[in-house]
């Protein structure tokens, strides 16, 4: 019997350790696209880090360079998204969520005019949680 339940404890243990790496393995995997995804395009390229260093003039924007930058943002919050879910259901620890609160990516001008829009397309949850970070206490 306690064969039994060491085994079972076993198990339980080694499941929790593969699904912990899938989900890392999944997170890595994605940000590693959406780094080769900006690096592979010069203009996203520039306007990622001229938005992320405030010198982005957003009203001599055209149409195509705004639409570029949003979905870089919001591919940035599925991301995101999806690790917070990770953490929230227990399959990651509470310190994997530490890479969004040490961010600059979203202490942006830009960013801070897209959100109203961005914030919609999470869960309710997710969005309450980056609007406690630091990025959203500068512009309160």
């Amino acid at each position: 019997m306690v064969g039994s339940l060491l085994f079972v404890g076993f198990e339980i243990s080694q499941n929790s350790r593969i699904a912990i790496a899938e989900s890392q393995q999944n997170f890595s995997e994605k940000a590693i696209d959406l780094s080769n995804t900006v690096s592979s395009n010069p203009e996203l390229a520039e306007l990622v880090v001229l938005a992320g260093l405030n010198q982005l003039e957003i009203e001599s924007m055209t149409p195509s360079q705004a639409g570029m930058l949003s979905f870089y943002y919001q591919a940035v919050l599925y991301l995101w998204e999806s690790l917070y879910d990770s953490v929230q259901s227990g399959v990651l620890p509470d310190s994997e969520i530490d890479v969004l609160k040490l961010s600059p990516g979203l202490d942006s001008d830009y960013f801070r005019l897209a959100w109203a829009r961005l914030k919609l397309t999470v869960n309710a949850d997710f969005a309450i949680f980056l609007e406690t970070l630091d990025w959203n206490k500068s512009r309160q």
